[in-house]
C-alpha cells in the first residue's frame, strides 16, 4: 500500500467514525426531540449533509493523484476539522 492509498485509507476510517458519531447523536436527539428549541434536528441533518460531501470528495481523492489529489486532500481535511467542530457543539446540545 502506497502513502496515499494509506492516508485515503485513514480517512475513510476518520469519517466512518465521524457517521457514527451522527447517528448515536440522531438517536439522542430523537428522544429528546420534544425537549429540543427551535434548531431541533437541523443541525444533526447538516452534519449528515457536510459527512455526504466529505465522502463524496474522499472518493473523487481516492480517483485522482498529483497535484488534484494534494488540493483535495487539503479540502478534505478541511472536511474533517469542520465536521470534528460541529460534532463537539452538536455533543453539548444533544446531551
Amino acid at each position: 500500500m502506497d502513502e496515499k492509498q494509506k492516508i485515503n485509507a485513514e480517512i475513510e476510517s476518520k469519517l466512518n467514525q465521524l457517521g457514527e458519531t451522527i447517528n448515536t447523536l440522531s438517536m439522542k436527539a430523537e428522544v429528546q426531540k420534544d425537549k429540543l428549541e427551535d434548531a431541533g434536528m437541523q443541525p444533526l441533518v447538516d452534519l449528515q449533509l457536510n459527512l455526504k460531501g466529505a465522502k463524496a470528495s474522499l472518493d473523487q481523492m481516492k480517483a485522482s493523484d498529483g497535484e488534484n489529489w494534494d488540493k483535495l486532500r487539503n479540502k478534505m481535511d478541511a472536511y474533517i476539522n469542520d465536521l470534528d467542530k460541529e460534532i463537539k457543539e452538536a455533543l453539548a446540545y444533544y446531551k
